[in-house]
């Protein structure tokens, strides 16, 4: 497993409308899928120099995300060290593989740029730029989160910038990571942007954490009566019907990372909201290795979670079972 830790996220989606995806610190792969089937897209951290781009398992992969560079306000691009990655695109590209580049809003300057008019051609100039000069296959927008104005900018830049690759490369691709429900959600304008967009990776994780009134599952796949904090089929729900975008354009995020409560009796119950880190896959194998922990299966919301042998803390994290069944889900 540690050999997959390579990055942040993949995601994952069949062309059967079957909605699969993951959003990982690793990443395992069920042989009976083929590949010829879906999209397989793993994030690759900039700042992830422990696992460099050699140790990515390409043939599990159609598609690589390079995170994160940024806008600047000026319309330019903020590129942080480890972007561009001229040895990831080289494997890439070996390896038959798309490479996208992914922007985050880091630098504030999402909401200035789309909102004029000049600045919008000039960065998504300088995004023509940057995939040309550095042979990416295309752009990953991962605002979060527009408001009502920020989101028909969005709109416009997002528009725009298809018109631009169609007369630059028509193969290029526009990705986008999205919120799971109507609070960050509700001002995206899919039904303008669904026939510019190839796919909208929906953050379906962190459904619980330090703001929580009490612990829960990270990414349940189903909801429960005692919680309602949210859980991956009711965000499909949302995306495809309330929302409607096809499924064929979602791809649902799955994590390989848990979080880790304190000073709590279990599930459902209160905690320390003051010490809630997360815990990714391959260092939870090694929390747990010491006997004593206690697994446990949420039968109602298919996920694992893990309780100490003193009831003093709870894990709440993906195993092998719960991604088969996600992968499964549709």
């Amino acid at each position: 497993m540690k050999k997959l830790l390579f990055g942040l996220r993949i995601f994952l989606i069949n062309v059967d409308l079957k909605i699969i995806s993951i959003f990982i610190i690793g990443f395992l792969i069920f042989p009976q899928y083929t590949y010829a089937q879906k999209k397989v897209v793993g994030y690759y951290e900039s700042w992830f120099t422990d696992y460099s781009a050699d140790k990515i398992e390409y043939n599990n992969l159609t598609h690589i995300i390079n995170s994160f560079a940024q806008p600047n306000s000026d319309g330019s691009i903020n590129m942080p060290y480890g972007i561009p990655n001229s040895y990831l695109v080289t494997l890439s590209h070996r390896n038959n593989k798309k490479l996208l580049i992914s922007f985050n809003n880091e630098t504030n300057s999402f909401d200035t740029v789309t909102a004029d008019t000049t600045l919008r051609a000039k960065f998504i100039d300088n995004v023509v730029k940057f995939l040309t000069t550095y042979h990416y296959d295309g752009i990953d927008i991962d605002w979060e989160f527009p408001d009502a104005a920020q989101g028909k900018n969005l709109t416009l830049l997002v528009q725009q910038m298809r018109k631009k690759f169609q007369e630059t490369d028509t193969t290029w691709l526009i990705t986008m990571a999205v919120p799971a429900g109507s609070w960050y959600g509700q001002y995206y304008q899919y039904e303008k942007m669904v026939s510019y967009v190839d796919w909208f990776a929906v953050m379906t994780y962190y459904f619980h954490g330090s703001w929580s009134s009490q612990t829960g599952h990270n990414a349940p796949l189903y909801g429960s009566s005692k919680d309602n904090e949210g859980d991956d089929s009711s965000s499909v729900v949302y995306m495809t019907s309330t929302r409607k975008v096809p499924a064929s354009k979602l791809l649902l995020g799955l994590p390989f990372y848990g979080i880790e409560f304190f000073k709590t009796k279990g599930l459902y119950q209160s905690f320390d909201t003051s010490n809630v880190p997360e815990i990714n896959y391959a260092d939870l194998m090694d929390t747990i290795s010491n006997g004593k922990w206690i697994y446990h299966w949420d039968n109602t919301s298919k996920v694992p979670y893990y309780t100490d042998s003193s009831s003093t803390k709870f894990i709440t994290i993906d195993d092998t079972m719960s991604i088969r069944l996600k992968t499964q889900f549709s």
